[in-house]
């Protein structure tokens, strides 16, 4: 009986350390969580996400978000651009901001995209590069009245990235135009609206006659970075 009690000591043993021996989860494709909440509750991937968020955590919340608002795409819901991340944040436990937040962000111009990036800069979360899947983009002066102002920049438009593509085009989907659709930014060509017949720059402007000055890289105001 000894003999057999020790031999389970010595297995307990090596189970027990041989799970402190990796940093990070080794997970099957069973394993990756389909929502936010799930993701929210296995504390393993927390932890992993806080050392990489290109792991599990940020693949499994960015194929989410990215499924998600994408499922938008032709719809009306939202009305209006911030009234379409208004809905993403509150069905997704408002990921983005808590909308008592926003009161004391607002300017005399009463725009929510404005209030929502007022926030994000109070929090030092506006960035100018590196976006990851998720994150709110915003641009300013898109309106009919704001477009030709040449001193004032004004938030005027909000959408989510959702796609970032090899070439250093980065996917948005935004509410424009009665409805939600794809649009893209490019840095690196930013007053070309196609390359090799491929749009790498949208308009985010109304306009008869578009010129380099209404694309998504010349309006561009910063991304804001969502926190999980």
């Amino acid at each position: 009986m000894k003999f057999k009690k020790s031999i389970l000591i010595t297995m307990l043993s090596c189970f027990f350390l041989s799970g402190c021996s990796h940093l990070t989860p080794n997970l099957d494709q069973k394993q990756i969580p389909n929502t936010i909440e799930e993701i929210k509750d296995n504390q393993t991937h927390i932890k992993f996400a806080e050392f990489d968020h290109t792991g599990v955590y940020y693949a499994a919340k960015a194929s989410y978000i990215s499924k998600m608002i994408n499922g938008y795409l032709g719809k009306k819901n939202g009305k209006d651009c911030s009234g379409f991340v208004s809905l993403i944040n509150k069905k997704n436990n408002n990921i983005y901001f808590k909308e008592a937040n926003l009161e004391k962000f607002y300017t005399k111009y009463g725009f929510k995209s404005e209030a929502i990036f007022n926030l994000y800069k109070n929090q030092d979360m506006i960035f100018q590069e590196n976006p990851k899947v998720g994150d709110l983009i915003f641009f300013n002066n898109t309106t009919n009245k704001t477009k030709n102002y040449k001193k004032t920049k004004i938030i005027t438009h909000i959408g989510i990235v959702s796609d970032i593509y090899s070439d250093g085009t980065i996917e948005f989907i935004h509410h424009s135009g009665k409805e939600s659709k794809k649009g893209v930014i490019n840095f690196s060509q930013k007053n070309k609206h196609k390359a090799g017949g491929k749009k790498i720059n949208s308009y985010v402007v109304s306009c008869k006659k578009c010129s380099s000055t209404y694309l998504s890289s010349n309006r561009f105001a910063g991304f804001g970075r969502v926190k999980i």
